[in-house]
């Protein structure tokens, strides 16, 4: 009850993972390929990944080590009404631990477009921008690589009004490449306080990446 991975990954936090036709769940952390899988009604869970330790790498990204969620669960349930309603309709999707800059790029591209078309735009940087990793899988789009690619380029990707916002946040990063990873987990304020600078994140993106 404390995963549904079919309705996490379908949930609109990532946009790059696709499901076979076999029911398994293909996408990249980071240049790793996954094939994540739900068995016996959802009380299993099985994966490949390349790398090293892709066990800790599937458990960091599913959160699956993450202690007391029922307990968490019982008390935000107490304090919050939305939460509660949220939980009653689907208490299976978990909040996911991705790739930083995928993450930001990702909900850059999301102003004012649904899942399809973020989707869409997505794997159109990943294409342009990021790693071949054989067999038809690409890494996401790679922020130094990306940050030279004209405007007009992402702009003729679909990205169209998100398209200078992207070059700017890929130019930052490629600039900074730490930049994001110096930002404390789980701290709010400081999401909101260290993505201000970023050209189109306001309140509700930063909220998203956060």
């Amino acid at each position: 009850e404390e995963l549904d991975l079919d309705a996490t990954l379908a949930s609109g936090q990532v946009f790059r993972w696709r499901r076979e036709p076999s029911g398994a769940w293909r996408g990249t952390l980071g240049r790793r390929r996954v094939l994540l899988r739900a068995g016996d009604g959802g009380r299993s869970l099985s994966w490949q990944a390349d790398g090293p330790d892709p066990e800790a790498a599937v458990r960091a990204f599913l959160r699956l080590d993450d202690a007391d969620l029922g307990a968490d669960a019982a008390r935000w349930r107490a304090d919050d009404p939305a939460f509660a309603a949220a939980w009653a309709r689907q208490s299976g999707v978990r909040i996911l631990r991705q790739p930083r800059t995928e993450c930001l790029l990702s909900f850059l591209c999301a102003t004012a477009a649904p899942i399809r078309r973020i989707a869409a735009m997505c794997d159109a940087l990943a294409a342009e921008a990021g790693d071949d990793l054989g067999d038809g899988w690409r890494a996401f789009a790679d922020p130094e690589r990306l940050a030279r690619v004209p405007e007009s380029r992402l702009r003729a990707l679909g990205l169209g009004f998100r398209a200078p916002r992207v070059l700017a946040a890929a130019r930052r990063l490629a600039a900074d490449p730490d930049l994001l990873e110096r930002i404390p987990a789980g701290e709010r304020d400081a999401v909101q306080e260290a993505l201000r600078p970023f050209d189109g994140v306001g309140p509700k993106v930063a909220d998203c990446v956060a």
